[in-house]
C-alpha cells in the first residue's frame, strides 16, 4: 500500500503507460466494491457468478441472516476488503455464531469487511480444493476502452485433500498461497507440473477449454460492460493499460465463481521453465495486442478484443 503511484513525483507526460489510476480501479480492487457494483449494475450475472455477499457490518445485526448459520446450518467466509486486504489474510470460514463473532473481532482493524457464502462444493484436483488464476487486461488505448482475458492461467491448490468439516483448517480450505505447487497451464503443456496425471484430472484440464473458459469469458465481459465508464488514467498518459490478477472457483456441478480480482498480480510459477514461458506469453500478448498497434499506427480497432467501446468524453 506504500508504494502507490503518486502524481506528485511522476508527472512526466508518456505516451503509454502500464497502471491505471488508482482510484478507479476500486471498483474492481475492492472485493466490497466489485459485488455491490456488479450486483447494483448486472444483478443477474452477479447471481450466476458471484457468491452472495453482504458487509459484515450488517450480516451481524440480522437475526434473519445469522438463522442461516445456526439453523440452516449454512457455511459463510469472512474476508477484509479494501486498503490493507491482501495476500489471503484475515481470511475465516465461519459455521457457528462462536465462529463469526472471533471473524469480527479478528477482522476490527479493517474498514471494509465481507461476508459471503462459502463455496462448500468445489470441483477438486488431486482430490484438493483449488482456484484458477486469469490475467485479465483492461485498457484505454487510442480513445477506445478494450478488455481481454490472457491465454494462459495458473491453477492453485489446497495443501491437504477436501472435506466438508475442519472449517478452521487452511491447508484444507485455503487456496491462497499455501499450495502453489501447480505450474502454468497452456493449451501446450500437459499435463502440468504439480497435478497427477489422472482420468478425473485429465477431465478437469480437457473442461477448461470446453466448459470453463467461455464462462470465464462471459462473467469478464460482462465486468467490462460495467466499469467501461468508470475506469481512468493518469493525466499525464495518452494511451495505458493494466494486467489484474482474477481468481474464480469452480463448483462440482460446473458453475465458476468469481472471487476477488486483483491488481497486486504476481507472475511466479513452480518450476523456472514455467516463469520463462508465462513471461514471454505476457509480453506476447502485450506487443500484439497495444504496443505493435500503437508503434505502427494499426488501428486498435482491428484487434480481437473480449470488449471495446469508444470512449465518450
Amino acid at each position: 500500500e506504500n508504494f502507490r503511484f503518486d502524481t506528485k513525483y511522476f508527472d512526466t507526460r508518456c505516451y503509454l503507460m502500464n497502471l491505471l489510476e488508482n482510484r478507479s480501479k476500486e471498483i474492481i480492487c475492492n472485493k466490497q466494491n466489485l459485488y455491490f457494483n456488479f450486483n447494483k449494475f448486472i444483478p443477474a450475472k452477479c447471481r450466476e457468478y458471484m457468491a452472495e455477499s453482504w458487509e459484515l457490518s450488517v450480516f451481524i445485526h440480522n437475526q434473519d441472516l445469522q438463522r442461516r448459520i445456526t439453523e440452516n446450518n449454512e457455511v459463510f467466509i469472512v474476508r477484509p476488503a479494501g486498503v490493507g486486504a491482501w495476500g489471503g489474510r484475515d481470511i475465516y470460514v465461519v459455521n457457528n455464531l462462536a465462529a463469526l463473532k472471533m471473524a469480527t473481532r479478528q477482522t476490527k482493524k479493517y474498514n471494509k469487511v465481507l461476508i459471503s457464502k462459502y463455496i462448500d462444493n468445489p470441483l477438486l484436483l488431486d482430490n484438493r480444493k483449488f482456484h484458477v488464476r486469469l490475467y485479465f487486461l483492461v485498457g484505454l488505448i487510442d480513445g477506445y476502452f478494450v478488455s481481454e482475458m490472457l491465454g494462459f492461467f495458473k491453477l492453485f491448490k489446497a495443501v491437504s485433500p477436501y472435506k466438508k468439516a475442519d472449517w478452521i483448517n487452511a491447508d484444507i480450505h485455503d487456496t491462497h498461497f499455501r499450495g502453489n505447487d501447480i505450474d502454468l497451464i497452456y493449451p501446450y503443456i500437459e499435463p502440468p507440473h504439480g497435478i497427477a496425471n489422472t482420468k478425473d484430472n485429465q477431465q478437469v484440464i480437457k473442461n477448461m477449454k470446453n466448459i470453463y473458459i467461455p464462462k470465464f469469458k462471459d462473467c469478464l465481459h460482462e465486468i467490462s460492460m460495467m466499469i467501461k465508464d468508470q475506469i481512468a488514467k493518469y493525466e499525464q498518459s495518452t494511451n495505458a493499460f493494466e494486467v489484474f490478477g482474477c481468481d474464480f472457483l469452480i463448483t462440482d456441478d460446473d458453475n465458476i465463481v468469481l472471487m476477488e480480482i486483483n491488481d497486486k498480480v504476481e507472475y511466479g510459477c513452480a518450476t523456472t521453465e514455467g516463469t520463462i514461458l508465462l513471461s514471454q506469453l505476457y509480453m506476447k500478448s502485450i506487443i500484439d495486442a497495444i504496443i505493435e498497434p500503437l508503434m505502427k499506427n494499426i488501428p486498435i480497432t482491428h484487434h480481437q478484443w473480449l470488449f471495446i467501446d469508444k470512449i465518450i468524453s
